[in-house]
């Protein structure tokens, strides 16, 4: 059946559709395609989704020098040009900018809104801090993912070359006061999000909640879902999990211009989901706006970041991928379904942020004829002279292997490299010394060195334990408007339904049954180039990060190429091809269901995102690794 939808802007309407928009994936996420999703979009809501994993214990860091400090530091420039929008479109605001201080971000909106003559009612979320909490649990605190349980108190350490989750410190060791510890932060579920919705609020101020649970939110509290429906919870956590990161399936993170060419990626904009009572939903961006919303958009973004596709753990559901099915329904439209769920877990992941020391950082360019031989002969003398004093100093040659570790047999002399040279230390004061001599290197290393820059980062280190979910208490403040300058209308009414919807017949969107295989097209795309290598040729890939892991999807852009990568492209190939990144297991999950395999690979980021020595700290360029391999 040939479905068509005349404007990605018009609303989907029938059985109570609503739709549901995310102006951000993280942090420094940029505020324009925000302002035009919340201005074109025709939106019921719009979701912030602002933290990643080390973002809470850094505004931690900033509410310990000022307590009304604490939320996300774009807060205030966000919401000056959302505001006005949001209320002259009757859009509710979800968003996590609260960070480690939901209570001032939320006097902070109040405040911006008075200013500008608009009288709105903000919620702030809270009870996912738990810093003063974790040493009274005791042994109420389990492992995460089999890990012993640790944390770097440096101060009894003289070397940072330890992973942290290697330390075996003791639960009793663990002090909130002591210096190392910065926060210690639940994520919690939907509980929260659903009381301030409940309270007719038009903007809610969270601290650390599950992605997906801000976007779940709204589902439930619209549609009346029971929070023990697990199959409804399932499919609607996975199309949060789809939008949570805004641009990344709209085309960002994605584009290649051989095989996976964008259009007007300078214009990328941001999705939305017309989702249904069923929990079935409709991908899609505002019409005009750059980017594309494809199968393979979508696949990349399923795959994210995602451990284990059996079993996606949030505090709200245990959500099953294996499920899920897509169809292209026209340009810049993708309709979701059929993902299924279990009972949510009985614990909840708590992320725990610790002072890690600090990074030293050098680098230093040579260009022309034997610019690498040039390069190297820098890198020996530096080694010579630092690695007693750091024996974890990492030495990369920028242009030839600093990302993979290896040029995966393309030996190709650069006409220019930039060396770096980057090492722990316990003080700013030991790191500095690595960019210190590193720019020695104008007058001290060989000829045609230049642009030598030198950095000193503080380190914020990340482990994660288990805690009762019983031991986890969402609350909810609320803050009335003030009364602005020149009066002002409500910037939502207080009926909390959804806002009239043009009307069209649903059953153009009646969902195919489960068992019904779906139609999988082949994703157009730029023919690759006569000797295009190994996988790249025929598949795409993206990867995630979490923790000290990484993530690797293998989608084929045509899914009649499923069964060669399924047959040629197993765990001790790709084991062997990648030796020189990972370290630890890799685990391979299959997905008829979209076409799609995904590789869960362990040890693969040096110590983890936050204290990598790496220059790819996430492993974003991983996926391209994985993508040199050949296959016969």
């Amino acid at each position: 059946m040939n479905h068509q939808i005349n404007d990605n802007n018009a609303p989907i309407g029938g059985l109570g559709a609503i739709r549901i928009g995310c102006g951000a994936g993280f942090s420094g996420d940029r505020l324009e395609p925000a302002i035009i999703l919340a201005e074109q979009g025709n939106l019921d809501y719009l979701v912030l989704e602002c933290l990643a994993e080390r973002t809470i214990a850094l505004a931690q860091k900033r509410k310990r020098a000022d307590a009304t400090k604490g939320y996300d530091p774009l807060l205030e420039r966000r919401i000056e040009g959302l505001l006005p929008i949001l209320a002259k479109n009757n859009i509710r605001l979800i968003t996590n900018m609260g960070a480690a201080n939901p209570i001032e971000g939320a006097k902070k909106i109040v405040e911006i809104a008075s200013k500008q003559g608009i009288s709105v009612k903000v919620a702030a979320v809270i009870g996912d801090e738990l810093s003063d909490k974790l040493v009274e649990m005791g042994d109420e605190i389990s492992k995460f993912n089999n890990e012993d349980f640790a944390i770097a108190l440096i101060s009894n350490h003289s070397s940072l070359n330890t992973p942290p989750t290697s330390l075996n410190t003791p639960l009793s060791s663990l002090n909130p006061h002591h210096p190392s510890l910065i926060s210690a932060n639940a994520y919690m579920g939907v509980e929260g999000i659903l009381e301030a919705l409940q309270s007719d609020a038009q903007i809610i101020i969270t601290g650390r909640v599950a992605d997906p649970s801000l976007f779940l939110a709204p589902m439930i509290h619209e549609f009346g879902w029971a929070t023990d429906d697990y199959n409804l919870l399932g499919q609607g956590t996975i199309v949060g999990h789809l939008l949570e990161c805004a641009g990344q399936i709209t085309g960002g993170y994605f584009a290649d211009p051989i095989t996976k060419p964008v259009t007007n990626l300078d214009t990328l904009g941001h999705p939305f989901a017309d989702v249904f009572a069923d929990g079935s939903a409709i991908i899609s961006k505002v019409s005009g706006t750059g980017g594309v919303v494809n199968l393979a958009t979508v696949k990349e973004q399923l795959l994210y970041e995602v451990v284990n596709p059996h079993a996606y753990l949030t505090p709200d559901v245990s959500a099953n991928f294996t499920t899920v099915q897509l169809e292209e329904m026209g340009a810049d439209q993708v309709k979701v379904w059929g993902g299924t769920g279990q009972e949510k877990p009985s614990t909840l992941k708590v992320s725990v942020g610790y002072q890690a020391g600090f990074l030293g950082e050098g680098e230093i360019s040579y260009a022309g004829a034997n610019a690498l031989a040039r390069a190297k002969l820098a890198g020996d003398t530096l080694e010579k002279r630092l690695k007693a004093d750091f024996p974890d100093l990492r030495t990369d040659y920028v242009g030839v292997s600093a990302i993979h570790r290896t040029d995966f047999n393309h030996h190709l002399e650069p006409y220019e490299v930039r060396l770096r040279l980057a090492a722990n230390a316990a003080t700013a004061q030991k790191a500095a010394i690595i960019g210190e001599e590193v720019e020695a290197l104008y007058t001290n290393g060989p000829a045609g060195g230049g642009g030598a820059r030198k950095y000193v980062t503080e380190l914020v280190g990340i482990v994660s334990v288990l805690v009762d979910r019983e031991k986890v208490n969402s609350e909810v403040i609320l803050f009335s408007p003030l009364t602005p300058r020149g009066g002002g209308a409500p910037l939502r009414p207080s009926n909390g339904g959804v806002k009239d919807r043009i009307q069209i017949d649903y059953n153009s969107f009646i969902y195919s049954s489960l068992t019904q295989k779906t139609t999988e097209q082949t994703i157009a795309t730029k023919v690759p180039p006569l000797g295009a290598r190994g996988l790249y040729g025929i598949a795409h890939s993206r990867a995630g990060d979490k923790g000290n892991t990484s993530t690797l999807s293998l989608i084929p852009y045509d899914a009649k190429d499923y069964e060669l990568l399924y047959q040629k492209v197993t765990v001790e190939r790709v084991k062997e091809h990648l030796k020189d990144i990972v370290s630890g297991e890799i685990v391979r999950y299959e997905l008829p269901n979209i076409s799609s395999l995904l590789f869960v690979c362990q040890d693969a980021l040096l110590t983890g995102v936050t204290t990598s020595l790496a220059i790819d700290t996430h492993g974003k360029a991983l996926s391209y690794a994985l993508l040199e391999m050949e296959i016969e």
